[in-house]
């Protein structure tokens, strides 16, 4: 109110007066004015790749150098609606059958038919141990994605053209843009030249 000290008015309204000097000496707040470069950022992400969630947009968003925590993305995504078009999908398609590597498919392989189709293919059928998940959990992670992103995303009309949009998926979206927790937030093809140049120098 005016004409009333400033004193007066914070012990009245039980306000420390820091804050209110704080306020008047920036009354836009840096978090505040960053939002906007933020969304930006997200959103060029999101429209260059529809399918990426709120992680791997924060990870394009901060390679462009918009800094932000990976739960600030998720809020910003999930105000503007920004989702990945896999994302309200869940649970909708068919369970995928078995993969050719399996520890619990061993039967597959004395069927003489589904030899001869592995032969025809140039494919050869192996057993893992049952319980020892880990020897092809990386494989299937890595299969599960690729249908996702590329097989299920329409029909195809050709082998031919089915298989540039999966070496175009490889080579430009996974190799080069898609940064894993694993790999320390580098995408494979940054992992990989990290990792090459000191083994280079070793030798």
């Amino acid at each position: 109110m005016d004409g009333v000290p400033v004193t007066v008015t914070c012990r009245v309204l039980k306000l420390a007066r820091q804050p209110y000097y704080r306020w008047l000496d920036k009354p836009v707040a840096d978090a505040v004015l960053e939002e906007p470069y933020r969304a930006n950022a997200l959103f060029d992400a999101h429209c260059d790749d529809p399918e990426f969630g709120y992680r791997f947009l924060a990870d394009e968003a901060r390679g462009a150098g918009a800094r932000m925590a990976d739960r600030t993305a998720w809020r910003i995504c999930r105000d503007n609606r920004w989702w990945s078009v896999f994302g309200k999908q869940r649970g909708r398609g068919k369970k995928a059958g078995p993969p050719v590597h399996d520890d619990l498919v061993s039967r597959k392989f004395r069927s003489r038919k589904f030899v001869r189709a592995l032969e025809r293919h140039r494919m050869v059928g192996s057993i893992g141990r049952v319980g020892a998940a880990g020897d092809n959990a990386a494989m299937k992670s890595f299969f599960s994605l690729l249908q996702k992103n590329v097989l299920d995303r329409r029909s195809w009309a050709t082998r031919e053209e089915l298989r540039i949009a999966i070496v175009s998926w490889i080579e430009r979206t996974y190799h080069r843009r898609r940064r894993q927790a694993a790999l320390g937030r580098l995408t494979p093809v940054e992992f990989e030249t990290v990792m090459t140049t000191p083994a280079l120098q070793a030798a």
